[in-house]
């Protein structure tokens, strides 16, 4: 017992933050696709995987990038992998399960639809969420200093073809 112990000490202090989080997700995922195929009577491991995957990328992937692009320093305890992991968490939750709810409240009392129109566009609601959660959050991060440059580069363009007397 004690060699492994040593063995997996070994190859932790080689990796990254980011592979030891990565690598708990994924160990993570795994038992709950060997456990969830096991109990679930005819589901095949293929689809418990696709849906564990997906979770993942609805409940995770938005909160891991907002804390790489903002809160990559922020320390709260001694381990942080378990730090990135909460915070990804808990910004996940907020963001993404909080614009569905504001989504969904919306379409059910705010819009008079049909019914299959609304489940149809249902399946596609959290990925598009998750899409613009992630945009926000790189525009917001990069948009700002990238933006001034090409607006001013643009009116420097606009002025030298008002100067050499071209229209549009």
């Amino acid at each position: 017992m004690n060699f492994y112990k040593e063995y997996l000490e070994k190859h932790l202090e080689k990796m990254s933050v980011d592979q030891k989080m990565w690598g708990g997700i994924g160990v993570f995922a795994v038992i709950m696709i060997i456990m969830f195929t096991l109990f679930a009577g005819g589901a095949t491991g293929v689809l418990v995987g696709k849906k564990i995957a997906a979770g993942l990328l609805e409940m995770f992937l938005p909160g891991y990038i907002i804390v790489k692009l903002y809160l990559n320093d922020m320390k709260i305890t001694e381990n942080q992998a378990l730090d990135r992991f909460i915070l990804a968490l808990g910004l996940s939750f907020v963001t993404v399960q909080l614009l569905a709810f504001v989504t969904e409240y919306v379409s059910v009392f705010g819009l008079n639809e049909d019914q299959d129109e609304r489940i149809a566009r249902e399946n596609y609601k959290s990925l598009i969420i998750v899409a613009l959660v992630i945009g926000t959050a790189f525009g917001v991060k990069y948009l700002p200093t990238y933006l001034p440059k090409y607006l001013e580069e643009w009116k420097k363009k606009k002025e030298a073809k008002a100067a050499a007397g071209e229209t549009k």
